[in-house]
């Protein structure tokens, strides 16, 4: 193999780790704050729910 061709998988390698390592890090950071989300609505509806159940019987 000459050394054009090694060079280039070695950079062609060196970009997919890079990748992956950059997905990684953006699909964790989307799930947290999608996870933050969805817990401050489930949050405001349980306060709603309760809000109409007082509201029902005072």
């Amino acid at each position: 193999m000459s050394f054009s061709k090694k060079l280039f998988l070695a950079y062609s390698l060196l970009i997919i780790f890079l990748a992956f390592i950059v997905g990684i890090a953006f699909y964790t950071y989307n799930l947290r704050v999608m996870e933050e989300d969805v817990v401050a609505k489930l949050n405001a509806v349980s306060d709603k729910v309760a809000q109409e159940v007082s509201s029902l019987l005072n």
